[in-house]
């Protein structure tokens, strides 16, 4: 074995790492905070911001059904013509990436519940109002999705939720899940304009690696002068079942009709689109 050869690879492997380590240049990174520093490139979370130039991101959501405004036990058809109602739709959202013009500023890592019955929902500070773009997460993350419900507090979106949006299935937090997605109502499944008895749907969407990315949405925010920093967009329910059609495929818990339950994650994907 040629010792020499091995001692000079070793040395120049931890030169490399010394050199790749000592280019970290920590520091503020975010231009609008007090100590911004230009020539840091690594973001050690020491920023510090005037508290007076702090604004409360409010999102403003606009519930459709393709155009129209959405609503509960209203009657709407699928793509299939089939006749549906709702009575019920949520989903969590998070994780959300506020950019301007494609350059990412910060990320807000809480979650949200959002359901038609609510249109304006509290999504943290900003100090940065410049921002005029934002993606979030469809569902909940691998390590958020396995933390027992009952660490937050009633008033956190991730707490236990009446009707639940969560399965616990034993004792074993890597068997649990939130329900990320959840669609219930009903399908004239003989399609003669009336609902009977039995003719309903269920979607319930939970499961690592059944999130989605939302589309990139584009807004112009208005500012108010009790410093509310307003986000308004649409969310289109009829997305989550485009190219489904119910009176056939109404009824996954996910892991029983996993195709379906991929299908309507990852239609969620253009579930919010710019207003």
């Amino acid at each position: 074995m040629n010792y020499k050869f091995s001692y000079l690879f070793v040395y120049f492997i931890l030169t490399l790492a010394v050199g790749l380590e000592s280019c970290k240049k920590p520091g503020c990174t975010d231009p609008i905070a007090y100590n911004y520093n230009s020539s840091a490139n690594y973001n050690d979370s020491t920023c510090e911001y005037d508290t007076n130039s702090a604004y409360n991101v409010i999102w403003l959501i606009n519930h459709k059904y393709n155009t129209d405004s959405f609503s509960y036990l209203i009657d709407y058809q699928d793509d299939s013509g089939t006749l549906v109602q709702f009575t019920r739709a949520a989903i969590y959202a998070g994780k959300t990436n506020y950019s301007y013009k494609g350059a990412n500023r910060f990320t807000n890592h809480s979650y949200v519940l959002i359901n038609p019955t609510k249109s304006r929902y509290d999504m943290g500070i900003t100090y940065d109002t410049t921002i005029n773009e934002f993606q979030c997460l469809i569902g909940v993350d691998s390590i958020t999705n396995h933390i027992d419900p009952a660490t937050y507090e009633s008033s956190n979106p991730l707490s236990y939720q009446t009707p639940s949006m969560h399965w616990q299935m034993g004792i074993d937090p890597q068997y649990w899940s939130y329900l990320f997605i959840v669609l219930e109502g009903y399908v004239d499944k003989n399609k003669n304009n009336v609902f009977e008895s039995g003719e309903s749907f269920v979607f319930h969407i939970g499961n690592d690696g059944l999130t989605s990315n939302s589309n990139l949405i584009n807004f112009s925010p208005s500012v108010s002068e009790n410093k509310e920093f307003v986000v308004e967009f649409d969310i289109d329910w009829h997305e989550a079942i485009s190219g489904i059609d119910i009176a056939h495929d109404n009824f996954t818990h996910t892991m029983d009709n996993f195709t379906l339950a991929q299908s309507i994650s990852s239609n969620c994907s253009n579930l919010m689109r710019s207003n």
